[in-house]
């Protein structure tokens, strides 16, 4: 199944240049990155000793939202595409390794992000967002402990150290089953994951139990502002369009939250040119804007909430995407040549 995509031409010297690799920038946008992580763990050090509890509580809380940025809505999914460092072996490392400190199967996301981009919003889409009642219950594990997708993650990472995958996407299930290599990324991935995750909490009881404690739930401590975001790249967006201005979404945000998703705000932007770095993504915005082939985006972590929210209020509809992964039998072992 091949999807022909309506995307706005840019001529060929413009888009050679917003392809250009800057090292120097991504570098320093990594070192600010371990800065604020860095700063903000020995900031909770010292307030856990000193029993400052109010202190504590925002740092965790802080820690939690730095640490959600981190995986693949933010500064991994970017490693992930390779356009950050020049170097494809950096990209791939830090893509691992921010993957494994946000409990995240790499090897999982290196075949359904594939498909994601290929089959947008379409049948085979394994990313389509997920659509379901935001329920009060729901908003407090997002403003506090996700403790329900730590769980279900854990299950599912387990599962995967198992060799199993579960998944409702035929698609996805029909490229596991074909292709064992494949299988065994995933299961690599999730073993990977556990070997990190454990060696990073004996070594850090060693400074403080509570600390590691801290450090093993940060990926699903105060998840809302990274859920937003996420959540508006796509939702409510038109389904089994031909045009990624019809089913991803950009968002204008402060130039903190931008840096922290890295410039994954510009969705559409980067769905019609992936091989695009992040940094390069405003400058793609512009220039879309000046031709007249996009709108103004809209503004705003509120107006983002909004749509969020009020997206996700009502329930799965029948005709959705996601609703007829069962009925709808797909043919694409092609998808991937690997």
């Amino acid at each position: 199944m091949k999807i022909n995509w309506n995307i706005p031409p840019v001529s060929s010297d413009f888009r050679n240049t917003i392809h250009q690799r800057s090292n120097l920038v991504p570098l320093l946008h990594f070192v600010l990155r371990m800065i604020l992580h860095v700063s903000v763990i020995l900031f909770l050090i010292y307030s856990l000793k000193n029993n400052h509890l109010l202190l504590s509580l925002l740092l965790i809380f802080l820690n939690g939202l730095l640490t959600t940025f981190m995986g693949w809505a933010g500064a991994g999914h970017e490693y992930f595409h390779s356009t950050a460092f020049s170097s494809g072996r950096i990209n791939k490392i830090l893509f691992r390794l921010f993957s494994c400190a946000t409990w995240n199967n790499w090897g999982w996301f290196e075949v359904s992000h594939l498909l994601h981009h290929k089959y947008t919003l379409h049948i085979s889409d394994p990313e389509s967002p997920a659509k379901h009642s935001m329920t009060f219950t729901r908003v407090l594990f997002l403003f506090s402990i996700d403790f329900p997708v730590m769980f279900r993650r854990l299950r599912i990472l387990f599962s995967n150290c198992l060799g199993t995958v579960p998944t409702n996407s035929i698609a996805i299930k029909q490229i596991i089953d074909t292709k064992p290599n494949l299988a065994k990324r995933v299961r690599l991935g999730a073993l990977s994951v556990f070997a990190y995750q454990f060696s990073v909490f004996l070594f850090l009881t060693t400074i403080s139990f509570k600390l590691a404690v801290i450090v093993f739930f940060a990926p699903f401590t105060f998840t809302i502002i990274n859920k937003i975001v996420e959540i508006v790249q796509h939702v409510s967006m038109t389904e089994h369009a031909f045009d990624f201005r019809d089913n991803s979404r950009t968002v204008r945000f402060n130039r903190f939250l931008e840096f922290l998703y890295a410039n994954m705000n510009f969705h559409a932007e980067h769905h019609m040119y992936p091989g695009t770095p992040y940094y390069n993504l405003p400058a793609l915005h512009n220039r879309l804007l000046t031709d007249g082939v996009t709108t103004t985006p809209q503004k705003g972590l509120w107006l983002a909430s909004k749509i969020a929210f009020r997206s996700q209020v009502n329930m799965v509809s029948e005709n959705s995407c996601i609703s007829c992964y069962a009925d709808c039998p797909i043919k694409n072992s092609d998808i991937l040549d690997n």
